[in-house]
């Protein structure tokens, strides 16, 4: 779909990206689910430009929108339901699945981040046309601690992005402390995740990877020590 058709028609696939997701939510029992405010487009312009060589018809999320879940299960339907071209959803909103990326069966490397992020096609206009929407759905537990993850995520990236502008490679100290505030990340994600039963979903083969071990556990929680023992010591 052209940039200037994506405008013309965003509206309209907003009103009914936001009837599917109100379908969503009362068929497969979610907490919640709901379309967002249409993306800003000087927002969507700089996307565009940092990761589509500015072509714009390429984002895909002029419109979105968020499901909330408090339960494993709700993945699973979730996913049982969008696999399914002829799920009772899908077919009654005559949407099709793009795209799904499922940080629950393999959580984010550095963060130990989960959450699904999903493309679909949304019919708009002309039969046969369809505008691409993401919808991002995340786990209420995992975002309750996003207020104490979220700055060691940006701590770890402002380390590397600093040596980058500064054309270097990072220093010992610097990767070692980079490292200490991932650390902290997959601690406080994996503890939520694991506790609120969403270790289940991971891939087999990924469990000894990203399960929250209680020998894990007590390496990264001396990480964030080692961390918080540099920061005193400055």
């Amino acid at each position: 779909m052209s940039y200037e058709r994506i405008l013309e028609t965003r509206g309209e696939v907003n009103i009914a990206f936001s009837k599917f997701l109100s379908d969503a939510k009362r068929q497969l029992g979610l907490h919640d689910a709901f379309a967002g405010p249409l993306k800003d487009l000087e927002a969507a312009e700089k996307k565009a430009d940092r990761e589509y060589g500015g072509n714009k018809e390429l984002v895909t999320d002029y419109v979105r929108g968020k499901g909330i879940v408090r339960t494993p299960e709700e993945i699973i339907k979730i996913k049982e339901a969008l696999l399914d071209k002829y799920s009772e959803l899908m077919e009654k909103h005559g949407v099709l699945l793009v795209q799904m990326t499922d940080f629950f069966e393999d959580p984010k490397d550095f963060t130990g981040y989960s959450a699904l992020n999903i493309k679909l096609a949304v019919p708009v206009g002309k039969e046969g046309e369809y505008q691409v929407v993401e919808w991002q759905v995340v786990a209420d537990q995992i975002e309750a601690v996003y207020d104490i993850t979220h700055p060691y995520k940006a701590a770890a990236e402002a380390i590397h992005d600093r040596a980058a502008e500064e054309g270097r490679e990072l220093t010992k100290e610097e990767r070692r402390e980079a490292a200490y505030n991932f650390a902290a990340c997959r601690l406080y994600n994996g503890q939520a995740r694991r506790d609120a039963g969403y270790d289940i979903l991971l891939k087999p083969e990924l469990v000894g990877k990203h399960a929250l071990t209680r020998n894990r556990e007590i390496k990264l929680k001396g990480m964030v020590d080692n961390l918080e023992v540099m920061h005193r010591d400055r």
